[in-house]
């Protein structure tokens, strides 16, 4: 039995490997039938101090490796974020920072600036959820999309959602939509809408 050990979590690995090992095969001959409680008492009796030992020696080393598994997993879901459907035969890719159509038995794929794909992630973070220009353009500032002395912020996210829809063919604006009192939200469509 070998302990996986990224991170040199200790020199017992050998003999903690050994001790589980003995404490495996008391297990194994005690989980045949036991004739009577006697016999298991004296079973477990012999086996439980052992396997508590080497428990108590692990939970350290398993403890580290359960967080370090657990970053790496928590990793892995920020850096391959999901595809999205915006609309029937329309999908966003935001690791690749495309959206890719299909027209006329044709794929067409577009790439999207830092500014286009942020925004576009906002939405899709709350679809239906709608963000006023300001909310928009501080979210981008954040971001170091935008700087924060531009005149005008909000005629840049306008600019910036504009050259947005042109690469998503929302031409009828029914997928990124603007009410001006309120600001633009995301409507994306599945495929009976």
């Amino acid at each position: 039995m070998t302990i996986i050990d990224e991170q040199g979590l200790s020199e017992d690995h050998p003999r903690i490997a050994a001790e589980m090992e003995q404490g495996l095969q008391a297990s194994v001959s005690i989980s045949a039938p036991v004739a009577d409680t006697a016999e298991l008492r004296r079973a477990l009796a012999h086996v439980l101090p052992a396997l508590l030992d080497v428990l108590l020696r692990l939970e350290p080393q398993l403890a580290a490796l359960l967080v370090h598994l657990a970053s790496k997993g928590s990793e892995h879901q920020e850096a391959s974020p999901a595809i999205h459907n915006l609309r029937p035969n329309l999908v966003f890719d935001p690791e690749q920072s495309e959206v890719s159509s299909e027209e006329e038995g044709r794929l067409h794929s577009t790439r999207l600036t830092a500014q286009e794909r942020a925004v576009l992630r906002q939405f899709l973070s709350a679809p239906r959820q709608w963000f006023s220009a300001t909310e928009i353009a501080n979210y981008l500032t954040r971001q170091g999309l935008l700087s924060a002395r531009a005149q005008s912020p909000e005629r840049s996210v306008m600019s910036i959602i504009s050259q947005l829809r042109l690469k998503l063919a929302d031409n009828q604006h029914m997928l990124i939509r603007l009410n001006r009192r309120i600001g633009y939200a995301i409507f994306p469509q599945d495929r009976m809408g």
